[in-house]
């Protein structure tokens, strides 16, 4: 019970923190599009992590795999900042995974509001 605690005040913090270093820290200028951290999945010994990324506005040149490459080679730099921004023993390997999820549930919200109005 007390592990389970202790993940998931960790992955809310990596979320937190991965979020801001992807705002504000990231000079790579393919990325100042509006994009959030999700969630963030540790393993239970804390080495990996899946941090799952929904991109809300999309630049038309950009689809959401190439945005994801260039987060995961960027991995080792996000890495290194939250390693200044964390105190854990061991930093998880970053690994990120496109959610598509907010995109879905607009569209059936759409679908629905439109066969309510009709």
């Amino acid at each position: 019970m007390l592990q389970a605690n202790r993940l998931f005040r960790i992955s809310k913090e990596l979320q937190k923190e991965i979020s801001w270093i992807i705002c504000y820290a990231l000079t790579d200028p393919r990325l100042k599009i509006l994009m959030t951290v999700v969630k963030v999945k540790i393993s239970c010994d804390l080495n990996y992590s899946k941090v799952y990324i929904s991109i809300l506005e999309n630049d038309k040149n950009l689809s959401p795999k190439s945005i994801i490459l260039i987060l995961q080679k960027s991995s080792n730099y996000i890495r290194y900042l939250l390693a200044k921004r964390i105190r854990l023993r061991v930093i998880p390997v970053l690994q990120f995974i496109y959610d598509n999820s907010y995109i879905k549930g607009i569209k059936i919200s759409n679908l629905i509001n439109k066969c309510l109005n009709s």
